[in-house]
């Protein structure tokens, strides 16, 4: 199969699951309301609660839909294929990452902007609250650690090319955050 059907099959699926899939879910599994006030809005502070452009907010959910593809699809594509990994990245991110965020989002906006571990103490208990509100606390300060403790950027030879900057800059990056 040529490159470029590949790419049109992914278009066509990242297309169904903007215009079709997340449609039916807005209208059947989440019945959103337009006259929904948003946290933002109703508790604005100028502070935690700040309307934001709607391009800013999509840009973000973007970014953070997208997270796993690029990272979980290469791995997938060297033990299993490309095959595997194409699916991944096109059906993981439209069936698994959309409704995953999508359902995150629509659940802290529906109870005063509170993150996913606060609300786990009403649906759950507040043991599993306390766990969540530990994990990420440990994940958050290992980072810190990890960043403050960072090497910099070092390679036998002297790497002259207009990009080492950004390669050095994205190593760091990933192998601060990834771990």
């Amino acid at each position: 199969m040529q490159s470029a059907m590949i790419v049109v099959m992914g278009i066509a699926g990242m297309a169904f699951g903007w215009f079709v899939y997340s449609k039916f879910i807005a209208e059947k599994i989440y019945q959103l309301d337009s006259d929904f006030v948003t946290p933002a809005h109703e508790l604005n502070d100028g502070v935690d609660f700040h309307p934001t452009n709607k391009y800013v907010l999509w840009g973000h959910h973007f970014t953070s839909v997208a997270g796993a593809a690029p990272i979980v699809g290469p791995a997938i594509a060297v033990y299993w294929g490309w095959v595997p990994a194409v699916l991944w990245v096109t059906l993981g991110t439209i069936f698994f990452a959309g409704v995953h965020d999508f359902g995150a989002i629509w659940a802290s906006a529906r109870h005063k902007g509170r993150s996913i571990g606060a609300l786990s103490e009403d649906v759950i208990g507040s043991r599993t609250r306390a766990r969540a509100h530990a994990h990420t606390h440990a994940r958050t300060h290992a980072g810190e650690h990890r960043r403050a403790h960072a090497q910099p950027y070092r390679h036998e030879t002297m790497d002259v090319s207009p990009h080492a900057a950004a390669r050095a800059r994205s190593s760091w990056w990933s192998s601060s955050l990834f771990c």
